[in-house]
This record gives C-alpha cells, structure tokens and sequence, in this order.
C-alpha cells in the first residue's frame, strides 16, 4: 500500500482526491491537512467518506506531511512551490493539482500568476500531463502537475 497525504482536504479538489483513492487498491489516505479544521473528524466533515476514512484533519506541517510516501497538494496556487522542495529532499512524490508546476516557461507562469516561482530549479523536472497517456512518465517524476 503507498501512504498518502492531501494537503488541502477540506477543499473540493482535497475531497475529490480522497474520495477516488479510498477506492484504490494500492493507496492509502494516512494523512489530510487542513488549517482551519485540524482535529476535526474527517468523516464528519465529509459524509461521504464515513466508512471509508477513519482520520482526524491535521495542521499541513512538513513534518507531518512527510510522513506519506505521496503528497497531493489540493492547494491554492504559491502552496506547493514553497513545501515541495523539503519534502522531495525527504523521498516524497509530490502531485500538484495546482499550477505551480504547470508551466515549464517561468516568464510565462510569472505573468500569467503574478508572482515569482519559489523554486525554478525543480520546474524543469516537473511531469505535466494526463496519466493515462504519460504513465511510464509519471512512474518515473519526483513532481506531477
């Protein structure tokens, strides 16, 4: 079973990515954060996942996250650009649902997102696409957008 963490879980994409991997046969949900809701019960949260999820929310620490073998970010944008560095150092996979690694063109994510990329050099190494066509890829990526 690969042990992961959604980093955003109260959110509809954090619910989404839970709901379809309690259904999965070779991952686990062991970690969901949430800022607001931490220590709250994640089944009363969400319904519909009584049943399936028997956690409580916990704070998006690094620590915490690091834990999980896969970190899916369900995050605004500038969320996992400032965390996926540390936990790829600590042997992480890191999928971002966000666009903080979508473009691999860092003038153009500046313009189109108005800010400065926390950390260009992991851009080039990000994996964008969708996982029924680039699966090898993936398997391979440190970073998925």
């Amino acid at each position: 079973m690969i042990s992961v963490c959604v980093v955003g879980a109260t959110g509809y994409t954090g619910s989404e990515v839970m709901r379809l991997l309690t259904n999965h046969p070779e991952f686990e949900v062991k970690i969901a954060t949430s800022r607001a809701d931490t220590g709250k019960s994640v089944a009363e949260f969400w319904p519909a996942l009584r049943g399936h999820i028997d956690l409580a929310f916990s704070a998006p620490e690094i620590d915490n996250m690091a834990q999980a073998e896969v970190i899916f970010f369900a995050t605004p944008n500038g969320t996992a650009m400032t965390q996926a560095p540390e936990l790829l150092n600590r042997g992480c996979k890191v999928i971002d649902l966000s666009a903080d690694f979508r473009l691999n063109d860092l003038d153009s994510w500046s313009e189109w997102y108005g800010q400065t990329h926390a950390c260009p050099e992991l851009v080039p190494t990000a994996v964008y696409g969708l996982p029924e066509l680039y699966r090898d890829t993936i398997k391979q990526a440190s970073i998925v957008a």
